[in-house]
């Protein structure tokens, strides 16, 4: 990453897809159960890939990232995260100048062919793309009329039902037509990015 993208948070731009954000959101506890949403966005398109998981193993990691891949109709060439146990062991322990190598998601990377990018610890703005896409989530639950359930504290019965507004939102988010894009949509520009040829059928 260029030193001026970690300084400030403003991206390099990439005309390719293939250079994907990814972060986790926590949600709030449901029945005293903790949940994460992955989301894995292309800096390209800003097309949205997102699932709600409930842990944040290295196992849980490379699994969403493998099925991000298989899902994505182009080749991943960058990985950019922030420096979470979930996606690096730079930070586990004792800070290191570099990852091991060692984490599940550097070994899915190298085999694949992917350069594994971290933020610096502790500046979120290198990874704002995702960060932002989070706090839509965040203003789209906040904006969710409130339930009966906990005295009207929630705003959700269960997990299965704010995982489908959650996975809902993002599918009309990719649909929704973004001034950075020219008022295309994150689908349209996959569909149709120029010079690169891609699968039918993004939904």
């Amino acid at each position: 990453m260029k030193d001026s993208e970690e300084k400030t948070g403003i991206f390099e731009e990439v005309k390719e897809c293939g250079f994907i954000h990814i972060d986790v959101k926590y949600l709030t506890k449901l029945d005293g159960k903790r949940s994460y949403v992955y989301v894995a966005i292309d800096r390209a398109t800003r097309y949205v890939y997102l699932e709600v998981l409930y842990d944040l193993k290295q196992e849980t990691t490379k699994e969403f990232v493998t099925r991000f891949k298989q899902h994505f109709p182009y080749p991943i060439k960058v990985i950019l995260t922030d420096n979470g146990f979930e996606f690096t062991d730079k930070l586990s322990g004792e800070t290191r100048k570099a990852p091991t190598g060692k984490h599940l998601l550097d070994i899915f990377c190298k085999e694949n062919n992917i350069e594994h990018r971290l933020t610096r610890p502790r500046t979120p703005r290198t990874n704002g793309m995702v960060e932002r896409f989070n706090r839509r989530i965040n203003e789209a639950i906040a904006r969710k009329d409130k339930i009966s359930k906990n005295n009207g504290k929630n705003t959700f019965n269960n997990h299965k039902e704010r995982n489908k507004f959650v996975i809902e939102f993002a599918r009309n988010y990719n649909r929704t037509r973004l001034r950075c894009l020219g008022y295309r949509s994150p689908v349209e520009m996959l569909d149709n990015h120029a010079g690169q040829n891609t699968k039918a059928g993004i939904q």
